[in-house]
């Protein structure tokens, strides 16, 4: 379960969010990552994600409209991880 405030901060309880652009959506229903951490491993990357440089093949976690493939990322924001997505069509700043 994941705790946050909405943006009244008043504290919810859903069992997933995901956050799209101004919007915070719950799902009750989603799939969670599994396997074996010692064959998982970050890769520090910026901008725009070029694959063929990562020396690995990235973990896909679904696909933009025209099927170019989401990857799973993470990043530091405020002294915390947050799970993000890259993509080919992502420009990172």
């Amino acid at each position: 379960m994941i705790g946050y405030k909405d943006k009244e901060h008043h504290v919810s309880i859903s069992e997933c969010t995901f956050d799209h652009f101004a919007d915070q959506i719950q799902f009750d229903r989603y799939e969670i990552l599994l396997g074996d951490m010692r064959a998982l491993r970050w890769v520090s990357t910026a901008n725009q994600i070029n694959v063929g440089y990562l020396g690995a093949t990235p973990v896909e976690g679904g696909y933009e409209k025209d099927q170019t493939p989401l990857y799973i990322v993470k990043a530091e924001h405020k002294g915390a991880w947050h799970p993000g997505k890259a993509s080919l069509n992502i420009n990172g700043r």
